[in-house]
């Protein structure tokens, strides 16, 4: 039991791209190791060139999914739509939402869709307040501002039923 490298076992299994946190941990008075898992919780799936399926999280972590329980929501995942769904743009993807704050969380859970033109300009389809809105981000850039733009934007009462804005210039919005 004290050979066992616990460590070792933590990197290993921590290394699968599914797995979002594993624990090790040694018991000595029950003489047993025990290892804990908890995989990757995909928000959007999109279909590689090669027709593969992959997953993205809520951190914008890429994942091919593995698990039963992964596979098993692919049908209610929204679809990431590329042009040339290339990596570069599925990278944009992930990058926009590794940047989501968590005040913002909404916005990926309600996700419709995301689509990135050849451009690199991303468009989100999503809910807020039970209605839906379409986000045209633009370039994955000055995420920060285009963020606090828009939060701006729906705090005011005229932006309640809103349907689309265009944060493509975060200085000059267009809400529609």
């Amino acid at each position: 039991m004290a050979r066992i490298e616990t460590r070792a076992i933590k990197r290993s299994i921590g290394m699968l791209e599914w797995i979002d946190e594993v624990n090790v941990s040694r018991d000595w008075f029950d003489k047993s190791i025990n290892v804990s898992v908890r995989e990757k919780k995909a928000v959007a799936k999109a279909i590689t060139t090669k027709n593969g399926l992959i997953n993205f999280d809520a951190s914008g972590e890429i994942f091919k999914p593995l698990s039963a329980s992964q596979q098993s929501i692919q049908e209610r995942l929204p679809l990431v739509i590329t042009e040339g769904n290339d990596s570069a743009q599925l990278a944009s993807v992930a990058s926009l939402l590794a940047q989501m704050p968590t005040q913002m969380a909404d916005l990926i859970l309600n996700l419709k869709s995301i689509s990135v033109a050849n451009s690199g300009y991303i468009q989100m389809e999503t809910k807020v307040n039970e209605l839906p809105l379409r986000i045209d981000w633009g370039l994955v850039s000055d995420i920060d501002l285009k963020i606090e733009v828009l939060n701006a934007l729906l705090k005011l009462p005229e932006n309640k039923r809103i349907k689309r804005v265009d944060l493509s210039q975060p200085e000059l919005p267009i809400v529609s």
